[in-house]
Formats: structure tokens, C-alpha cells, sequence
């Protein structure tokens, strides 16, 4: 019969392996340049970005000169802004990438998911290195509930929270039309669909490109849902 320890520790493989997965999903999105990729369009949300946010503080500079020991740093950054910024319970993970063949060949992040359930919110704050322009970018990512049907309701509370956390206005009617639009795809296709839009930033001392995306998906059991989601990606002059 399997002991506590052990049971605890197949638990706990088993969230960071759901967390490690969805952050290959993220991270691809986020890291990919130029035009559009296959299953993905821009969208005009009308936006506007305050530099004000509660999560601001997830992206305070660090040291560059050895990304992979500030691990520790991006999780109290995390932790602080978490709690200034969210009223859901969130445990972190976080690790370190290096790999000299991509372009993105040094990366720390920190992964962080609302009870542990992984059609809930969650956050990811990082620091990776760009050979293609010798930078170091850091970010911080905002992924919505799974929401199954267009609820006006799911809509206005994960603005509120984007709003907050964030700093990100937009138009909840322009979402709700860009939800109908995914799960249309999502549904025709049965596969993943996104609808984004960018803008940069100018900041003091740094530049920003914020992204707010609604992502329509099916799942295995042919479930057709959708996520709102926001990244805001700081390069410091």
C-alpha cells in the first residue's frame, strides 16, 4: 500500500506536470514573432494600457548578469504581486531552460495556478534571453478561467480582474463579439483558435508590447470552451 509521502509526491509530479504543460502552450504563443500563425488572427479590441497595475511589480528589472539564480527573485516578485493583484489561492512552480540551438536560449520562469485546478486561472512571470537581438525581455501572463458558453457574466469578471491585475481596458461588448467568433472556429475545426491584438508601450526606461488575446479550443472530448488572455513583455532600455 502506497504511503503518505508517496501519494503527496504523485500528487505533486502531477501538478507540475499540468503546469509545465501549459506553459509549452503559452510560452510558443508568446515567443513566436512575425505574422500570423496558423489558427491565429488579429482582432481590433480597442484596448488602452495604463502603466498603473497591480501586477506592475512582477516585472520590476533583475539581474541579467546570471538569469538562471534569480529563480527566488521572480517567485517573491510573483508572490507579492499575486496577493496585491488576485483573491484565488495560487501555488508556484518555477525553473530554469537553457538551451544554445534556439533563439530564445536562456529562460527562468515562474508558473503559478489557482487551486490547483487547471481549468482555473493562471499566472507566468519570467526572464529569457534573445540571441536574434542580444536582449533580455521579461513578462508576465494573465490566462482566464476555461469558460464552456458565452456568459456575460464569465466575461465581466475576468475584465475586472484584467482591468486590475493588469491595467487593461476593453470593451466587453468587442469581447463577447470575439468569443461568438472563436467558439464558431473552434467548433468547425474542432481545434484551437485564436483572435489577438498588440500594442507597445512606451514606459519610463522601458518598452512594453502588450497582447490581449480570447483563445476558442476544443478539447479531447470534443468540448468547445474559450480563455481570455493578456501578456505584457517589458524590454528595459
Amino acid at each position: 500500500m502506497p504511503t503518505k509521502e508517496k501519494e503527496e509526491e504523485k500528487k505533486l509530479m502531477k501538478r507540475i506536470l499540468v503546469l509545465l504543460l501549459i506553459f509549452a502552450m503559452s510560452f510558443s504563443m508568446m515567443a513566436c514573432g512575425g505574422g500570423d500563425e496558423e489558427g491565429e488572427a488579429q482582432y481590433d479590441f480597442g484596448f488602452t494600457a495604463s502603466d498603473d497595475f497591480a501586477m506592475s511589480g512582477a516585472l520590476s528589472k533583475i539581474d541579467y548578469s546570471d538569469i538562471s539564480n534569480q529563480l527566488s527573485k521572480l517567485e517573491s516578485m510573483m508572490n507579492t504581486a499575486v496577493k496585491k493583484s488576485m483573491s484565488g489561492s495560487y501555488s508556484t512552480f518555477s525553473d530554469y531552460e537553457e538551451d544554445d540551438s534556439d533563439s530564445i536560449d536562456k529562460l527562468a520562469y515562474v508558473l503559478a495556478m489557482e487551486d490547483d485546478d487547471p481549468e482555473k486561472s493562471f499566472l507566468e512571470t519570467g526572464v529569457y534571453h534573445n540571441k536574434t537581438d542580444n536582449k533580455y525581455y521579461q513578462y508576465t501572463v494573465y490566462t482566464s478561467d476555461n469558460f464552456y458558453d458565452n456568459s456575460k457574466t464569465d466575461i465581466e469578471k475576468a475584465l475586472k480582474e484584467i482591468k486590475s491585475a493588469y491595467g487593461i481596458t476593453v470593451s466587453q461588448q468587442n469581447v463577447e463579439k470575439a468569443v461568438n467568433e472563436v467558439l464558431k472556429v473552434a467548433t468547425e475545426t474542432e481545434d484551437y483558435y485564436s483572435l489577438y491584438e498588440k500594442k507597445t508601450v512606451k514606459g519610463s526606461g522601458y518598452t512594453e508590447t502588450v497582447k490581449l488575446s480570447v483563445d476558442g479550443f476544443a478539447t479531447e472530448d470534443n468540448q468547445i470552451g474559450y480563455y481570455i488572455s493578456v501578456e505584457r513583455e517589458r524590454s528595459y532600455n
